[in-house]
């Protein structure tokens, strides 16, 4: 199983702000993951395709 990611570590790794990553859900362009408390959760192929997202905006 891949190694999950929050939001804040993700958004360091692809260096753009959380709410980018935020926004970017709000207007359907991702969905991520969630916990059982709702927590927004990536794997590493969800940070290649938000990394693709990122040089297309």
């Amino acid at each position: 199983m891949d190694n999950l990611y929050t939001v804040s570590e993700v958004a360091d790794k692809l260096k753009i702000s959380d709410k980018t990553l935020r926004r970017w859900e709000d207007a359907g362009r991702f969905h991520p993951s969630r916990t059982l408390g709702n927590q927004r959760r990536y794997s590493l192929s969800d940070i290649q395709i938000l990394d693709a997202i990122k040089h297309n905006v």
